[in-house]
This record gives C-alpha cells, sequence and structure tokens, in this order.
C-alpha cells in the first residue's frame, strides 16, 4: 500500500507541475489545495530549474538517468526543505520548481553527485524568480534560455543564471533573425 500510495504522490506531483506549467487558467485554489497536499509549498517566490544532462555512458537510457539524477535533486534539497519540491522528468532533462533563495551550493554539489554516481554532465540553467504561478512558465523558458546562451557561450562552467548572462538576455529575447542579422551589419559591421 505505502509504495503504491508514494507512487500515486509522484504522479500527482507530476501532474501538478504539468498543470502549472502549460495551462492558460489556472484555478488557483485547487493549486494550491492539491499542493498542501502533497506537501508543496507555493506560497512566497519560486523559480524553474532546468537540469539539462548529457548521456555519456552507453549501457544507460536517457529514462533511467533522468530517474537517478531526479532522485539526487529530490534528495539534496530534502536536506535544506521542510517541504516538498515539483520536479519532472523530459527527454534529456529534469524541470525542478524550487523556493527562490540562493540555490548555487545545492545545484553545484547536484552536478558533482551526478557526475560521480551516473558519469553524466549536467547543464543548470536557473530561471528568474516569481510569486506568481502563471509566470511559473516564464521562469521555465528562462532556464532553458540559459542553458542555450551557455552552449552557444561554450564556458565550462555548469550553473547559469537567466539574470547573469548580460546582453544574451537581451538578444534571446529577439525572435526574428533577419532583424539581428540586419543590426550586426549596419551597427557592428565595421568593427567586424
Amino acid at each position: 500500500k505505502r509504495l503504491v500510495l508514494e507512487e500515486n504522490n509522484k504522479n500527482a506531483e507530476e501532474q501538478l507541475f504539468t498543470s502549472i506549467l502549460d495551462a492558460e487558467h489556472l484555478n488557483k485554489e485547487d493549486v494550491f489545495a492539491q499542493a498542501r497536499y502533497l506537501n508543496v509549498d507555493l506560497s512566497g517566490e519560486f523559480r524553474v530549474i532546468e537540469f539539462a544532462f548529457f548521456k555519456e555512458r552507453d549501457k544507460d537510457d536517457s529514462f533511467t538517468i533522468g530517474q537517478a539524477i531526479r532522485g539526487i535533486i529530490r534528495t539534496e534539497f530534502s536536506h535544506y526543505l521542510p517541504q516538498n519540491i515539483l520536479t519532472q522528468l523530459q527527454a534529456g532533462t529534469v524541470l525542478a520548481l524550487v523556493p527562490a533563495y540562493d540555490v548555487s551550493d545545492k545545484l553545484l554539489k547536484i552536478t558533482q553527485l551526478t557526475e560521480k554516481d551516473c558519469a553524466t554532465r549536467l547543464v543548470v540553467g536557473v530561471g528568474n524568480s516569481t510569486g506568481y504561478l502563471e509566470d511559473v512558465r516564464v521562469s521555465r523558458n528562462e532556464a532553458a534560455t540559459a542553458i542555450k546562451l551557455a552552449n552557444m557561450s561554450g564556458r565550462e562552467e555548469s550553473v547559469f543564471f537567466y539574470k547573469d548572462q548580460g546582453i544574451y538576455t537581451m538578444i534571446s529575447k529577439i525572435t526574428d533573425s533577419r532583424f539581428l542579422d540586419e543590426f550586426v551589419e549596419k551597427n557592428i559591421g565595421k568593427l567586424l
């Protein structure tokens, strides 16, 4: 019974996180009630952290590695938080919704444990904090953008905060690549 209950709670947590990320019109009362039932604190500010992993061993599949990383994340945050955190396994990434406080040390520890235990490199993108459920999707997009910008810059670090990406955050908001090409040619072309 206990194992079935734990599995049901894990599925309910994933569904709650998915509904927060994907729903256009959230029923906040239902979301908060379900969060309380699952021992998840959605009061105050929180942020989305994306853990992108790159499989280095041939014997493990992405799902198995993702489950192991998810376990590491949940274990590490359980040392610091009395409540559960919402996590979601996606193809090549694990998302986590965590309270907005300084998580740098915890994220570095998670990347080190993942490399040691799973022989897998993590790149972590951290979105800005928000106090509104409607903006969780924005924080999620910022976390994904931080990872993209990190990959483009070629830096060797493991943890990237969206707010610290400087001018790249502004550039990432421009969806028309022709505009960027014309801007570079017109304004910086002579320097190049």
